[in-house]
């Protein structure tokens, strides 16, 4: 996992040290990420998250849910309890590929289903012409 915060989706930032010379060389400055559990008493669970020390402050201030839902990490409805250690943003993102992978197989089942009735149709007309 990279190092950026789960909810404000702060990175390092990259720039130049700059010396007296004016020679600029490389450098980054990084975020400070910590790792910090927080209760969700509405779905009575822990969730586990990567977040800056800003993010926190915001978590202070506006709530843990309110926070969750605005960066998309929460779900309105509660489904199973697979583990207490998964971080909300792995939940998510089981959640949103189940949706999808439903969405691809009906289209590709349609899309085969119209391949084949068009080849069935080319090779009548070619019979028949």
């Amino acid at each position: 996992m990279s190092r950026q915060c789960q909810i404000t989706k702060k990175k390092r930032l990259v720039g130049n040290n700059v010396s007296h010379s004016n020679r600029k060389t490389k450098r980054e400055q990084q975020v400070n990420i910590q790792w910090k559990r927080f209760w969700l008493p509405e779905q009575k669970r822990w969730v586990r998250l990567k977040v800056s020390t800003s993010a926190l402050r915001t978590i202070a201030k506006n709530g843990i849910e309110s926070v969750l839902r605005e960066a998309g990490l929460l779900k309105l409805t509660r489904k199973k309890k697979k583990s207490s250690n998964q971080t909300a943003e792995q939940a998510a993102k089981k959640d949103q590929d189940s949706s999808t992978t439903k969405v691809t197989k009906k289209t590709e089942s349609k899309t085969k289903k119209k391949t084949t009735a068009k080849k069935t149709e080319q090779k009548k007309e070619k019979e028949k012409g």
